[in-house]
């Protein structure tokens, strides 16, 4: 069973429709998909949908999975949580996680995980720890955090070993992936690689090199409480990987830095200009 549940669309950082995600999810051979946007659950509901239409166009049984990322806790003691329920799309989980997301500087993580598993029946997903480009969890407070919560929760908690596109930027730190998969046998977690893809040509190019999970359990819930997750194993990036980014860093670039500014003053002219012929001196 493979399946992807982090990732992210135009409703946060990401990019690309509904249907061309899912779409480039068949493609990959992904049996559960789902997206988790940034703070944001609004593509959830898409998601679904546009999953609903592949199945009936092409006789295929893609299971949808409502998601989002939550950067969750009080100030110093914050870090990103994938929150995740398969199944019939829950309006409940949905209210309960846009709640998540209003509260989540109010919020513990040990309360916000604790409420997910037991109330909603959701996995909470430890993303990118101690990935120093984001507000990621250490885990040392990773560890904490498990020993605060009960048995019966931590078989619905799962830490993430692998992530692409934070790999991407750490240059495939083997020793940094060494340490949080240790973390998670010394935990008993379950363990799952992830995409973290921000635009539709990431999910076949990295779900098929690097399985999102890789299990044979007969439920997206086994895999998860039996423990039968496995991280698929780093491939060297191609040199036409490399361009890919390199090109979209470029053009990511250029607008920050060039397009943008230029657009700013142009607009301040004109702005100027506009309210310089209505002055009456």
């Amino acid at each position: 069973m493979t399946l992807s549940i982090h990732g992210h669309t135009r409703e946060s950082d990401g990019a690309g429709d509904p249907s061309i995600l899912v779409a480039k999810a068949a493609e990959a051979g992904l049996d559960f998909f789902g997206v988790s946007d940034h703070e944001s659950v609004a593509a959830v509901p898409s998601i679904y949908d546009a999953v609903d239409r592949y199945n009936q166009a092409h006789g295929t049984s893609i299971q949808a999975v409502a998601a989002f990322e939550v950067n969750i806790g009080k100030p110093g003691d914050q870090g990103d949580i994938v929150f995740a329920k398969p199944g019939p799309l829950d309006p409940a989980f949905l209210a309960w996680g846009q709640g998540v997301i209003d509260r989540r500087r109010e919020t513990t993580p040990e309360e916000a995980i604790t409420e997910g598993v037991l109330v909603h029946g959701a996995i909470a997903l430890l993303v990118h720890p101690e990935l120093w480009l984001s507000q990621s969890f250490s885990l040392a407070r990773i560890e904490q955090m498990v020993g605060n919560l009960s048995p019966q929760v931590v078989k619905h908690v799962v830490l993430e070993v692998g992530n692409w596109a934070g790999n991407i930027f750490l240059f495939f730190n083997t020793k940094r992936e060494e340490r949080v998969e240790a973390l998670a046998y010394k935990l008993g977690l379950a363990r799952l690689a992830s995409t973290d893809f921000h635009a539709a040509w990431m999910i076949p190019m990295w779900s098929t090199q690097y399985k999102a999970i890789e299990a044979t359990p007969q439920s997206f819930y086994q895999a998860i409480e039996n423990r039968q997750t496995e991280p698929g194993e780093p491939v060297a990036l191609s040199l036409v990987l490399y361009a890919r980014l390199a090109y979209a860093l470029f053009r990511a670039s250029l607008r920050a830095y060039i397009l943008n500014p230029i657009k700013r003053s142009l607009d301040t002219g004109n702005q100027a200009q506009e309210i310089g012929s209505v002055l009456p001196y």
